[in-house]
């Protein structure tokens, strides 16, 4: 039986950061601000799988949220906001991570 090392596994940020689809500054804003945890080894900093998990589920809008957390304009955003679909993050944290890992 194959171990799964996802949830102990430490990411550098540079790692993190394209998993999440940002730049380092803004995972740095996002650590500074609390909202990502990081792991401190050798004064170098580390993010753990499942943080990245935990942000992603924390950060997730669904559709009958979406109108309550966007300010909308005209009529046209809010219909397009009406129409969003819903996703589960987990499968599209794995999906990326698979991306990551294996090209």
């Amino acid at each position: 039986m194959k171990s799964d090392y996802t949830k102990v596994s430490l990411l550098s940020m540079s790692k993190a950061a394209t998993l999440l689809g940002v730049g380092k500054q803004t995972l740095n804003k996002l650590i500074n601000s609390g909202k990502i945890g990081v792991v401190m080894i050798n004064q170098k900093s580390r993010i753990s799988y499942h943080e990245l998990e935990r942000f992603i589920t924390d950060n997730t809008l669904y559709q009958s949220t979406i109108s309550d957390e966007i300010p909308f304009t005209d009529e046209v955003t809010i219909s397009a906001a009406k129409n969003c679909t819903e996703y589960n993050s987990t499968e599209l944290f794995n999906r990326l991570k698979g991306e990551l890992l294996h090209g």
